[in-house]
């Protein structure tokens, strides 16, 4: 489930970094509007969120999954909640569906092999959204004091991800 966590905030949070971290170099993304390499997901991802979204939320929910040796299939609904930016869009995007994803486990770490994503509704709200600052406005700074505060232990950077090891 920990991948899926980190996969989620790398996009919300907008973490290139992060969002990296849970796909091999080799992996392969099919989103439906993208389709091609880790790398070149990566690429689209980003600017394609910036342009379409204010704020986003990814959710994930009861991963199944199968292991055999080094591999696994897992299959994990999601729902996104997402903040249409341009006035023309108007309010809220929500999505709903599965992940396949191929999974493997190298040098012991379990990393996405390749990801199809299976959409089962999207639904869009129109209307005004209050324009209150996202968590993702919120300082990294406090971020990072708030969980120094509550782990007891110097976090280095939200993105550093060898630190998701210690909690």
């Amino acid at each position: 489930m920990t991948l899926y966590s980190h996969y989620c905030n790398a996009v919300d949070r907008r973490d290139r970094r992060l969002l990296r971290s849970v796909y091999w170099p080799d992996a392969r993304d099919d989103h439906g509007l993208f389709a091609g390499s880790r790398d070149q997901f990566v690429s689209w991802l980003f600017p394609y969120l910036r342009q379409t979204f204010s704020s986003i939320q990814h959710c994930v929910q009861y991963p199944v999954i199968t292991f055999r040796q080094d591999r696994a299939f897992s299959l994990c609904g999601f729902h996104t909640a997402a903040i249409l930016k341009t006035q023309e869009q108007g309010g809220v995007r929500l999505a709903y569906g599965r992940y396949l994803d191929a999974l493997e486990r190298r040098r012991g770490k379990w990393r996405i092999s390749s990801r199809v994503v299976v959409y089962d509704l999207i639904l869009r709200l129109p209307g005004a959204v209050d324009p209150l600052p996202t968590s993702r406005d919120v300082d990294s700074q406090l971020i990072r004091g708030v969980e120094e505060l509550w782990l007891g232990v110097k976090i280095s950077g939200l993105s550093d991800t060898s630190l998701w090891s210690q909690r």
